[in-house]
This record gives structure tokens, sequence and C-alpha cells, in this order.
């Protein structure tokens, strides 16, 4: 995957691209994705990392609202 983390604290963030481990794109309509976008919200606790949650393959803002529901900085979801 490429993509971007956004940290804040104990949250992240991460909005990346998709892609075989050859490194080519994804074939949306054989693996059955609106997109090759992958975001997922994550929190550090004392085992590390752990997924809160995750949407694959978006076509919309899929994370609006993780923020209020979550209680996770709405900075951290800056996607650039």
């Amino acid at each position: 995957m490429h993509g971007r983390d956004n940290r804040a604290g104990p949250w992240a963030f991460l909005f990346a691209r998709m892609q075989r481990p050859d490194g080519h794109p994804l074939d949306r309509a054989a693996d059955d994705l609106a997109s090759n976008d992958y975001a997922a919200l994550l929190r550090q606790d004392g085992s590390g990392w752990r997924v809160v949650d995750f949407a694959v393959g978006p076509t919309d803002v899929a994370w609006e609202g993780w923020d209020r529901r979550y209680g996770a900085p709405a900075s951290v979801f800056a996607v650039r």
C-alpha cells in the first residue's frame, strides 16, 4: 500500500491506495471494489496499535463521523 498516516496522541488515521504485492494496481472489477482506497482509524494502547474502524474501497468520505463516534481528534483525519 502507498499512503500516508496522520497521528495525534494515541490516535492514527491511515489513508492508502491498495496495490498487488508486485506493485501493480488492483483490478477493481475483479476484486469487487469501488476504489483502490483504504482508510483505517487506529488507537495505541498498552499492547500496541489496534484498528478501531476501517473502510475498504470507499467512494465517499467513509470516515466522516469517526471523530465523534470514537472520540478521535478531527485533525487526525486530514487527507492531503
